[in-house]
């Protein structure tokens, strides 16, 4: 069972948080900061990806970017969303390739676009899975 601690006084940031499964847990448990998510929108700047993540509209998204810290759920939609990006962006090299490829339909997805598929849990490991064969060199 894990042990009670204090809430951190210093978030670890989310790539860092991305790379440590505890880092990831404590980091959610806290509530990424708002920030981390605008931050997030301006790197990609794919606002309807974001949006549909976080099962709210692309006009709503900026009343996140506010929040001193999003409530777990929200925090660990971001959070999986973001692993999903930056897995794309390692295997191709860059963010707008990356971004390319997540709004061109995939016949392993269905036909669709990966962005897509982000509006759920099951869906942005779906993407993750392709990302892998992609990776071990199953797809083309």
């Amino acid at each position: 069972m894990p042990q009670a601690r204090e809430p951190s006084t210093q978030a670890a940031t989310t790539t860092q948080a991305l790379a440590s499964p505890l880092a990831t847990i404590l980091q959610i448990r806290d509530g990424l900061p708002g920030s981390h998510l605008r931050q997030a929108v301006q790197r990609f700047g794919h606002r309807q990806l974001f949006a549909q993540a976080l099962n709210t509209s692309s006009a709503r998204l900026h009343r996140y970017y506010q929040r001193k810290a999003l409530d777990r759920r929200d925090s660990e939609k971001l959070m999986d969303t973001l692993r999903t990006l930056e897995q794309a962006s390692t295997l191709w090299g860059c963010d707008e390739d990356a971004l390319q490829w997540l709004t061109t339909p995939i016949p392993a997805l269905a036909g669709e676009p990966p962005a897509a598929w982000f509006d759920t849990f099951k869906g942005r490991e779906w993407v993750r899975q392709v990302l892998n064969s992609i990776a071990s060199g199953e797809f083309h």
